[in-house]
């Protein structure tokens, strides 16, 4: 149950019947996540689309808040330049994620990975051609899904695939065990706001305490599984990638107060959206796959 918890928490105020729903998601969704990444690369790879595409939905969601809406939201969420729009940009951020994805798991070591890449954004652009709206916001909040959250979510998947499960289960410690620290710790001794205009919750002193049971969750689960890995190479690791993964953290919440919403969805019960669980490994993961690669 400890564990589940840590899943699912945040550093943000909840109440009791909400962390009750956030600590039996966990309880389901640790086993499946777990048993994704253990069973095969290719169960791994699924899960990576799924988050990908759940990711930059509600990325575009909170990029194009709905025209006329008073608070916009991912819940009315239609684009600039109304309904056809808004369709049209979601539509193609998902083909464009599902592409991105196959790209990294099939074929971006090809000598065409780069006309391929090329072509694909050229085809993104396209979708600014839809008639009405701004062209240019809607063209750049798809490449901004994208680039920085599709792809990032992507690299994941070639993390497992070449790296190892040791290192997949570095990020996803470092990321979410880590937040749980940040929220136990703040919680505690919280006295000083980390950014209070972004989210008011958040503390120095969580921070700082999250990236203490980051590091220190990494050099055990190495210590354990990877012994071959300097432990002092897994502790900068794990301690830049936590970094990272709250200045992610902190972005999706910049868009989030921008568009005047609580969640980036409701797929998850008791917690929020796919990219609510996701954002902190948009920044942290393209860190964690280069620095796997240093030591190979």
């Amino acid at each position: 149950m400890v564990v589940s918890a840590a899943f699912a928490v945040k550093e943000k105020a909840v109440g009791p019947s909400d962390l009750s729903r956030r600590v039996m998601t966990g309880a389901v969704a640790l086993p499946l996540l777990v048993g994704a990444t253990l069973w095969s690369p290719w169960s791994f790879w699924g899960l990576v689309a799924v988050a990908a595409l759940g990711s930059v939905w509600e990325a575009l969601a909170l990029l194009l808040p709905a025209e006329g809406s008073p608070t916009g939201g991912a819940s009315e969420v239609e684009g600039a330049g109304g309904r056809g729009g808004g369709r049209a940009a979601r539509a193609a951020g998902l083909v464009g994620a599902a592409l991105i994805v196959a790209w990294v798991a099939l074929g971006s070591g090809s000598s065409l990975s780069l006309p391929w890449a090329a072509g694909l954004f050229g085809a993104v652009a396209l979708t600014g051609l839809w008639p009405g709206g701004d062209p240019a916001r809607r063209v750049g909040a798809i490449l901004i899904a994208l680039a920085l959250v599709a792809l990032p979510l992507a690299l994941l998947g070639r993390l497992r695939a070449e790296a190892g499960v040791a290192w997949v289960g570095l990020i996803f410690a470092v990321t979410w065990l880590g937040d749980a620290g940040a929220y136990f710790v703040g919680r505690r001794f919280g006295r000083r706001k980390l950014a209070p205009r972004i989210s008011p919750n958040k503390t120095v002193e969580g921070s700082i305490g999250g990236a203490i049971v980051a590091v220190a969750l990494a050099v055990g689960l190495f210590a354990a599984v990877e012994p071959g890995v300097s432990s002092w190479w897994v502790a900068g690791v794990a301690l830049g990638a936590n970094v990272l993964g709250q200045l992610g953290d902190l972005w999706e919440s910049a868009l989030k107060r921008a568009a005047g919403v609580k969640d980036s969805g409701a797929l998850i019960p008791g917690y929020g959206g796919m990219l609510d669980k996701f954002d902190s490994m948009c920044l942290a993961a393209p860190f964690v796959v280069v620095c796997a690669a240093l030591v190979r």
